[in-house]
């Protein structure tokens, strides 16, 4: 699958966001703090879906860091979603990623469900990018 073939890249597009912010800031890191870094804060995402009770469609996909329980918290919360947030529940759908493989995955699912047929408002990943990313087009 998609998971397997992104290795490098995906290492090289995390260890770029991270090193671009961190000069950002100021900070200064050598590429190997960054590496080890990378791979003990980054492989923490999850992908999730918010799935409607009633229907049992996937109405929403998304990723978080801190957890999907306290991410779908921070939803119920949202005065934006407030129509259609109350009749969903979360799913997890994986575990362990870093930033930019669950943004893939992300996207694949978007992909994969429709864009059209989801209360996303956008893409998590800009399809002029898609193919750099192994991302399967709709």
């Amino acid at each position: 699958g998609w998971q397997i073939a992104l290795g490098a890249t995906l290492l090289a597009a995390d260890f770029a966001t991270f090193g671009s912010s961190s000069l950002l800031k100021g900070g200064v890191k050598t590429a190997a703090k960054s590496s080890v870094s990378i791979a003990s804060k980054e492989s923490i995402h999850e992908v999730y879906h918010l799935v409607n009770v009633t229907t049992k469609e996937v109405e929403y996909v998304g990723i978080t860091m801190r957890g999907t329980e306290k991410r779908f918290a921070e939803h119920l919360l949202d005065a934006n979603k407030a129509d259609w947030i109350g009749n969903v529940r979360p799913e997890i759908i994986q575990t362990g990623l870093t930033k930019a493989e669950a943004r893939v995955a992300e996207q694949n699912w978007i992909n994969q469900l429709g864009l059209g047929n989801l209360k996303n408002v956008r893409n998590s990943i800009a399809p002029s990018k898609w193919s750099m990313f192994g991302i399967t087009t709709p």
